[in-house]
């Protein structure tokens, strides 16, 4: 008896380790990302594409809420139109997108309640940057953010160039973790500017002035952040951010 009691806690003990290992097949979708301006739900359709953004602002005066809402789209699942809602100054702007046959978003187009371009963004691809430059309706240059990828597809750099094309700014990315960041998760127009990994130090240089930062994070089971704690090293200032998500099949 003893011999076969043996057995079966070996035998249970076994399964519970197999149980224990074995993947969770469904995929990660983020659900709810909040920072001090305010929180941003997200909700998904039958084939799990994001279809809405709403955006919570935690201070009115400082920016107002707004729904985003996702249609018309391809084969790769990708958005073609976007309208974005803002109850506070009844506008709705209307964003039509073209991708390159890789999918890459290569324009996007704003047009405001009457129809009438207000401006677009065009997308150059490089090695490793991408460009994302803004013009007026009338063509003319308005601003220019350029982000640098390493091997591993994170932003080791985002230069910003004002509306004479004079370089203003630029964000240099010092060192990442190994866990997952929510790039994939989010919507296709800001994916570019997130890294695979989570940024853990960067440096703001205006001019001659830098601004040193570190960051904190926290994960869930499957390695993507939970909460992002940011420092600003010479001042001591945080700010957090957090993330919540949800699994389907």
């Amino acid at each position: 008896m003893k011999i076969i009691a043996t057995v079966l806690i070996l035998l249970i003990t076994c399964l519970s380790c197999r149980k224990d290992r074995e993947v969770d097949p469904r995929q990660s979708y983020l659900v709810k990302m909040t920072s001090y301006l305010g929180s941003t739900s997200y909700t998904y359709d039958n084939n799990n594409r994001l279809v809405s953004e709403n955006f919570k602002a935690a201070d009115a005066s400082v920016t107002s809420d707004n729904t985003t809402t996702y249609s018309d789209f391809n084969a790769a699942g990708n958005p073609a139109k976007i309208i974005n809602y803002v109850p506070a100054r009844s506008s709705t702007t209307t964003s039509v997108l073209e991708y390159d046959t890789d999918n890459r978003l290569m324009k996007l187009s704003n047009y405001n309640a009457s129809n009438v371009l207000t401006g677009y963004y065009s997308y150059t691809y490089l090695s490793n940057t991408v460009s994302e430059t803004l013009y007026y309706p009338t063509g003319v240059f308005s601003q220019r953010y350029v982000y640098t990828f390493d091997q591993k597809g994170n932003v080791t750099s985002v230069d910003v160039y004002n509306y004479t094309n004079t370089h203003v700014q630029r964000i240099t990315y010092g060192a990442y973790d190994n866990k997952k960041s929510p790039r994939d998760l989010v919507s296709i127009i800001r994916r570019y500017a997130y890294s695979v990994n989570n940024a853990t130090a960067y440096e703001i240089a205006l001019g001659t002035a830098l601004y040193p930062h570190t960051i904190t994070h926290e994960y869930n089971a499957d390695g993507y952040v939970t909460q992002s704690t940011t420092t600003n090293t010479s001042t001591g200032a945080t700010r957090v951010v957090t993330y919540e998500y949800m699994k389907q099949p």
